[in-house]
């Protein structure tokens, strides 16, 4: 068992690095994704049905904003880039893996801020995007698959940054998008399923910078919102099961930037912060957890 933590690094270079750890708790130093650089947060999956399974999604590191594909069979040796076809995003995107494919989510590279999906056989052919009807977010979206549907949340592309979740059985036709009730953020969310819950973590609407989860067993009614105790990041954060319990990843919300993760049993009580030792990152990142 092993998680994955991909992050852009923190100066100028933007490059995008990985750290894994067998126990949450001692990481190991973080190694380049080959020569790859973003100016947003990477997104990052497995795909048990590939040959290349470790699967990072980025933004091109230049105006272009599109989106990039980089691959590696154990996490540490990285393909070099391959583009999504004809797709461009302004903010970070989500992957995750439904129906044996590996699908993307983002939000378009236009003022409209329409939230869009691709999806790909093999992470090297994409399918032309397509709408994720009448939804639109002004920050990155988070993808999970919650029974045997595929699932968005997102920020409403208002001012009231409420949080919206909207589910799919094909990744095609969506259904309306329905309240996270009474819960916003001014960060992208993050979601999971954990004993047989989703799960949303996301930053509190308010200067606190306070993380915050809630949950629900069919998508549709959600618990109120409980702090993850003192614990604040100033990005949004990432979330993952590991080792039977749920764990939150975060930058610091300080001068420092240092990376750090914190664990629940229940998603109720939080252990207090460990740090991903010497890592630090401006930007929100990505955790991957493998059995």
């Amino acid at each position: 068992m092993s998680m994955y933590l991909a992050f852009v690094s923190n100066n100028d270079t933007n490059r995008l690095l990985v750290s894994n750890s067998g126990d949450g708790k001692n990481w190991q130093p973080s190694t380049q994704v080959g020569n790859e650089s973003s100016k947003r947060s990477p997104a990052i999956s497995f795909v048990s049905s590939g040959p290349q399974g470790f699967t990072l999604g980025f933004v091109a590191n230049d105006a272009s904003n599109q989106l990039l594909i980089s691959q590696s069979a154990d996490g540490k040796t990285w393909s070099p880039n391959s583009q999504v076809q004809n797709q461009s995003s302004k903010a970070a995107p989500a992957l995750a893996e439904f129906e044996n494919k590996l699908w993307i989510a983002f939000v378009a590279n236009d003022a409209s801020n329409q939230l869009l999906v691709s999806q790909s056989a093999d992470g090297q052919t994409w399918s032309p995007s397509t709408q994720v009807q009448n939804q639109k977010s002004k920050a990155a979206p988070a993808l999970a698959v919650f029974e045997n549907k595929l699932w968005i949340a997102f920020v409403a592309n208002d001012a009231s940054n409420q949080l919206l979740v909207s589910q799919s059985a094909d990744g095609v036709n969506w259904k309306p998008s329905t309240q996270v009730q009474h819960q916003s953020g001014k960060a992208a969310p993050a979601l999971a399923v954990f004993e047989n819950k989703l799960w949303i973590a996301f930053v509190a609407n308010d200067t606190s910078n306070q993380l915050l989860v809630s949950h629900s067993a069919d998508g549709q009614t959600w618990s109120p919102s409980t702090q993850v105790q003192n614990q604040k990041s100033k990005a949004a954060p990432a979330l993952a099961v590991f080792d039977n319990r749920l764990w939150i990843a975060f930058v610091a919300n300080d001068t420092s930037n240092q990376l750090l993760v914190s664990h629940s049993a229940g998603g109720k009580t939080w252990s207090p912060s460990i740090q991903v030792q010497n890592q630090k990152s401006k930007a929100t990142p990505a955790l991957l957890a493998l059995a």
